[in-house]
């Protein structure tokens, strides 16, 4: 995906290249670190995103919906999901891929 984006002729500076793992990625496809450098600091950056987000969205916020990462939790979404979206707008699991 970053290969055929940058044969676009889409700059590696572009905002939607600089975000995690586009970037590392861009930088192992012009030679500027390993595979392996890229993937390790893929990894970090994400620890560093999911840290954060710990800080920021806690359990007890009721204005957050938690739902499980089961089917169940799946229809809670879906139905919260229809419940939030404008009445025009038609909701399809295919819609959200």
């Amino acid at each position: 995906e970053v290969k055929h984006l940058l044969n676009t002729g889409l700059s590696p500076k572009s905002p939607g290249l600089t975000t995690m793992g586009y970037q590392q990625i861009s930088k192992y496809l012009f030679g500027e670190m390993t595979l392996d450098t890229a993937i390790a600091r893929i990894k970090i950056a994400h620890h560093r995103l999911v840290r954060r987000q710990n800080a920021w969205f806690k359990e007890t916020d009721s204005r957050i919906r938690w739902v499980t990462p089961d089917d169940n939790g799946k229809r809670e979404a879906e139905l919260e999901l229809e419940s939030f979206l404008p009445n025009n707008w038609t909701y399809t699991p295919a819609s959200l891929k």
